[in-house]
């Protein structure tokens, strides 16, 4: 990673001829520098000097090993000369052990030197044939140990004075000097002192090194962010950097005051006291002035405070970015910067389909890592592209979502990775981005107070609304679009309107080519989708897809509107497949505008299957979302469904009551919902079609059918009636209830039926309500019936709660893919994992990625998996202020305020809220549906059933 980091071009034959000359060196020094006397010189300075015997000289120095003070070893001589069997021993043991170092000596010359582990084996070899105690033994082999690692004496072996001096020549042949221009309001040879707010750190930062436009972006080398576990040797090491720069590098350390006491206290040490080869260093330490008063090195540094000049245009630093993140070559058009920030005003703006657009493009891989917690884990990311980028050999798209919980600290993600082309993290690992990987970052820009942070200045791409991309196109007079727009002249900045892709997709052009006849009030009895007949334009299909008579959302986000034309896309091809759209060249069908009428009623079915609750109890976040028209709340309101069955052949009509004026009413109310909603002639046709059903097609009282036609109509609609016939040989026969205790009531059937229909248009399903109304059992109703008498597990339920973490979700969707997968092959269709009480656990923003954005830790669920996902969330409600008092009271901590805690919900604290939740990531707030509450008349069918 170092030798990275210094240059992409180093190859192996470079290290090895580089560290091969600086052994070479260190033995070279060795032998000149030496000062250390071995036993033969010492054994001939007694011979020579002292006049003492050779013998009794080699005795001297076996029985005295690593000692080298010579008047020891002559009064060792002079005391034992006269003891000749003590001098024959030693001398023996010298003779051996002199042997055995020639034969070692001989195997160097005739091979190599030896390996450590050989050389290790022979020292230890001879001190245990030597004939001293355990404690002499062992300095003998710690001395020798100590000799090899000091030395060159291995071939597997590089000492630190090797590995310096090798790393130091990689760099001295590879660094080309920068020189870059010192601010003169910045003083050379001393540690200036910046403060700023702390929005603005980055950019003063980077001002710092914009005086030398041309100059390369600074480098991570030359920068360092500091954090609570920043240690004294990474402020150390930049600020050597600094004293030892023949480059002309400029140093910051940003958010100096976060460093501790005796960091602080370290650094000033190192700053008065230390060796500077370079008086004329470039060193700034910048502090945010929010928190500079509880900083010591702050106060230290006061003395050199120095004062940056303030930009108000930030177009320079802009400017500057851009210029070194330009691509050049067959996409620059489409993506000029190698980074760039891809963001919107809201949730659901196709941000994550233009990253993978990108990835398309170029054929590149694609890497997602969405990031949902205050904190950004920085190990945890460095660890994860390290993993995936050593598995990987093509080049890599590395999309990072970065949700609207993530706080100021994403920019300081983007300071890394966008400036200084990397990480590090507390434990040292280094990523460095690779100069043909892309870097796109996702973000959501709700406030005007996010406009003025770092990311600001980067490159972007807007994605728009379709209403916002309907009105870019009048005002450029444009009747489609292949990509994205520049936003000015010259400008890396881009816009991105309706993808091409989705634009000649089905889902989007049988709804809009029927949605054009239905409001030219054509008869569509004999229309049918034409794939290649594509609608003339984008304009034109937005205009048809956001008329009012069409969408019920005043401004809708991409991903609402695309859940509204799902749905119609679904139910649309059904209609197709319908025998009853075969009947219209029939006599008695002929201008009965049958499907005109489906198309009127699927209308008003996207209002409940695919847009957001009515009413949602939030009183936290004052988010402002799209209005629905006719605002209605779920039990106060009539749900009229038609469904074309799974069997080609029938219709379920549900909820459906027409009165003499062929009107849609209220069964309850009389009041009218839909007037003509469709012609006599219509209405006769299909009562004398369904007049051999038992279940009405009109004006059915369902809480007044029997249990087993109930049973039909919903096995019909999920198309599971043969699968739980009791008798499979008698289509008329029994059905198996698989709960008999479960009542079957209007009000939980439709539900049940909404929750079916979502799922089935691929829109993600999440219900609010009170605990204990009854969702659990629903949503396991569903499941058996869906799973028809077989023994398969198709309903896996995870009871969420705070201690729930992301590792532990991702494993068992891991495990719910291979049961869905299992289900499959053995005939269940449907496989549901449910999340309840999702929103009691800080992993919601996991959660949400599975459900809105199918991925699994960044890993795209299968595409043809069955596995669904549904999701509880408690609501959210205050205590009232009576309450709250009561509490306060009774002593239980209720008076925290917001101002005193960050365990907050908005500006709620916790503590205030009757269930204790964390807030919902903003693109699950448009798929929440108000589950509503029982009425009496349920609820006593419900206690009657118990």
């Amino acid at each position: 990673m170092i030798l990275n980091k210094m240059s992409k071009h180093i190859t192996e034959e470079v290290i090895r001829d580089t560290f091969k000359k600086s052994t070479e060196k260190q033995e070279n020094m060795e032998t000149i520098e030496i000062v250390e006397l071995d036993g033969d010189d010492l054994i001939q300075m007694l011979m020579e000097e002292f006049s003492v015997e050779e013998e009794i000289a080699q005795a001297a120095i076996m029985a005295n090993v690593g000692m080298n003070d010579i008047d020891e070893l002559f009064q060792w001589c002079m005391d034992n000369q006269l003891d000749d069997n003590l001098i024959e021993k030693f001398c023996k043991k010298y003779n051996d052990a002199k042997k055995m170092d020639t034969e070692i000596n001989s195997k160097e010359s005739e091979e190599s030197k030896p390996t450590f582990s050989q050389f290790t084996r022979v020292i230890v070899e001879r001190a245990s044939r030597a004939d001293t105690t355990l404690q002499k033994k062992l300095k003998e082999i710690w001395t020798s140990f100590l000799n090899s690692v000091e030395t060159a004496e291995t071939s597997d072996f590089l000492n630190f004075e090797c590995l310096g001096s090798g790393l130091q020549r990689i760099h001295d042949d590879t660094a080309t000097s920068i020189n870059r221009t010192y601010p003169g309001y910045l003083a050379s040879g001393k540690p200036n002192l910046v403060l700023c707010q702390r929005e603005d750190i980055h950019s003063v930062a980077l001002t710092i090194y914009n005086h030398d436009a041309e100059k390369p972006l600074p480098d991570m080398d030359e920068v360092l962010l500091c954090n609570e576990e920043t240690t004294k040797e990474d402020v150390e090491l930049i600020c050597r950097r600094a004293f030892n720069d023949k480059m002309g590098k400029i140093y910051s350390v940003l958010y100096a005051e976060k460093l501790d006491f005796n960091i602080s206290i370290n650094t000033e040490n190192l700053l008065m006291k230390a060796d500077i080869p370079n008086r004329d260093y470039q060193l700034v330490f910048i502090c945010c002035k929010e928190s500079v008063q509880q900083s010591y090195l702050a106060t230290a540094l006061d003395k050199y405070r120095a004062q940056v000049p303030e930009f108000k245009d930030p177009s320079r630093l802009k400017l500057y970015i851009e210029n070194h993140l330009t691509r050049h070559g067959e996409h620059e058009k489409t993506d000029p910067t190698s980074m760039r920030v891809i963001q919107s005003e809201k949730s659901g703006m196709g941000k994550s389909l233009q990253v993978q657009r990108i990835a398309e493009r170029f054929g590149y891989n694609l890497d997602i890592v969405q990031i949902h917690d205050k904190e950004i884990n920085s190990s945890a990311l460095v660890s994860r592209w390290q993993r995936n980028g050593n598995t990987s050999l093509s080049h890599t798209v590395y999309h990072i979502d970065l949700t609207p919980a993530v706080g100021l600290e994403r920019n300081d993600l983007l300071f890394s990775l966008v400036v200084l082309k990397g990480i590090q993290d507390n434990h040292g690992n280094v990523w460095t981005c690779g100069p043909e990987d892309l870097y796109m970052f996702e973000m959501t820009v709700t406030d005007d107070v996010s406009k003025k942070e770092f990311f600001s200045i980067l490159p972007k791409t807007q994605c728009l609304s379709p209403l916002q991309s309907l009105n870019k196109m009048n005002q450029l007079n444009l009747e489609s679009t292949s990509g994205t727009l520049q936003l000015d002249i010259g400008s890396s900045d881009l816009f991105q309107l309706l993808d091409d892709w989705h634009f000649k997709s089905p889902s989007m052009q049988r709804p809009t080519q029927y949605l054009q006849r239905f409001h030219a009030n054509e008869n569509l009895d004999e229309f049918y989708y034409l794939p290649d007949a594509l609608v003339k334009s984008h304009k034109i299909c937005l205009e048809t897809l956001l008329d009012s008579r069409s969408c019920p959302l005043q401004d809708p986000s991409y991903g609402e509107l695309q859940n509204f034309i799902n749905f119609l896309n679904i139910q649309l091809e059904s209609c197709e497949n319908s025998i009853f759209t075969n009947l219209s060249n029939q006599e008695d069908w002929a201008n009965l505008r049958f499907k005109n009428f489906v198309v009127k009623f699927m209308i008003h079915m996207a209002k409940d299957f695919s847009t957001r609750s009515i009413e949602i109890s939030d009183e936290s976040l004052g988010k402002s979302q799209p209005e629905v028209s006719e605002r209605r709340k779920w039990e106060s309101s009539h749900h009229p469904y038609i469904f074309f069955n799974n069997d080609g052949v029938t219709m379920s009509f549900f909820g459906i009551s027409i009165d003499r004026n062929y009107n849609l009413i209220n069964p309850d109310t009389a009041e009218v919902l839909e007037k003509n909603i469709m012609s006599k002639d219509l209405y006769d046709q299909l009562r004398h079609q369904s007049q051999k059903d038992q279940i009405p097609i009109f004006n059915m009282n369902f809480d007044n059918l029997s249990e087993q036609l109930k049973l039909r109509v919903l096995c019909r609609v999920l198309g599971v009636e043969t699968e739980n016939l009791r008798d499979p040989h008698n289509i008329n026969g029994e059905l198996v209830d698989p709960d008999p205790s479960y009542k079957l009531t209007s009000d939980n059937v439709k539900k049940l039926l909404a929750i079916y229909m979502r799922l089935k248009s691929k829109i993600p399903v999440v219900c609010m309500g009170e605990t204990g109304c009854g969702k659990t059992r629903m949503i396991k109703y569903l499941c058996d019936l869906i799973r028809g008498g077989k023994p398969d597990q198709n309903m896996i339920v995870i009871k969420v709660h705070g201690g729930l973490t992301p590792e532990s979700i991702k494993s068992k969707v891991k495990r719910a893919i291979d049961v869905a997968r299992n289900n499959e092959v053995n005939g269940v269709k449907l496989t549901v994992m449910f999340f309840d009480e999702a929103n009691t656990t800080s992993a919601i923003g996991t959660i949400k990625e599975l459900m809105v954005d199918r991925l699994n830790d960044g890993e795209p669920i299968p595409k043809s998996s069955t596995l669904q996902f549904i999701c509880a969330v408690n609501p959210y409600r205050s205590h009232s202020e009576t309450m709250i008092k009561k509490l306060e009271n009774a002593g239980l901590g209720y008076h925290i305020k917001a101002e005193n805690t960050r365990d907050t919900l908005g500006n709620i604290p916790l503590r205030r809220l009757v269930y204790r939740v964390h807030a919902l990531p903003l693109s699950l707030f448009p798929l929440v549906w108000d589950f509503g509450t029982v009425n009496q008349t349920n609820e006593k069918q419900y206690i009657s059933q118990m």
